[in-house]
């Protein structure tokens, strides 16, 4: 049996695109429209989850699907969002939404609702200055890796958010020793106890000690 391969390229909706040089593409639907599929499948595939906010994602981009011969066999529309719910927990997210449309004879026809990335979002964040996270950090570093030495010149990101956690990565340097020690791609978790903020070690880096 011949298998048959597909291969999917990417073009803006901003360029007129003909199908097999037959007819121009429909108009794509209009924002009510796309938010009311959205929301209506959203409410399937998540039903204890509440869209507190829906915001564009950019511009739309179109998918076509060729046979080896180069042929155009499938054509599909992706319409971009940034989706905020409320999950039962009440925790929120934002997530990166495709509302994707299948062309059936001419004609745009929901298919599916594609769900990429999610940030967990923070109610209060009530965090420490960056400086002195660095401080818990570094104190914490010493404490169970780097016993009797310095760790200084920390730089990291600004933190993600996840699980009322913040995780943080970044490299730093360790004075002290025979030698000093670099070490880079640290991961340190910050986080709350009764009050007060409190640092767990992920990955102490990659070190060339």
């Amino acid at each position: 049996m011949k298998t048959i391969k597909f291969y999917y390229t990417i073009a803006s909706l901003l360029t007129l695109i003909t199908i097999s040089g037959l007819w121009a593409l429909p108009e794509a639907p209009n924002a009510q429209a796309t938010d009311k599929e959205l929301r209506k499948a959203w409410k399937k595939k998540y039903p204890t989850e509440t869209i507190i906010q829906v915001e564009s994602g950019g511009e739309n981009t179109l998918l076509e699907k060729t046979n080896a011969a180069g042929k155009v066999v499938e054509t599909k529309l992706k319409v971009p969002f940034w989706v905020t719910v409320t999950k039962k927990n009440k925790r929120k997210f934002k997530y990166e939404i495709g509302v994707n449309y299948k062309l059936i004879k001419n004609r745009w026809i929901f298919s599916e609702l594609g769900v990429g990335q999610a940030e967990e979002l923070v109610e209060n964040d009530d965090r420490p200055a960056k400086a002195e996270v660095k401080k818990i950090f570094a104190a914490q570093l010493v404490a169970e890796k780097w016993q009797g030495r310095t760790v200084e010149n920390m730089k990291m990101d600004d933190g993600t958010f996840a699980g009322g956690k913040y995780r943080y990565e970044g490299d730093y340097e360790v004075t002290g020793g025979a030698a000093k020690v670099t070490c880079n791609d640290f991961m340190m978790i910050l986080f709350k106890d009764q009050g007060a903020w409190k640092a767990e070690i992920f990955s102490k880096g990659s070190c060339n000690e």
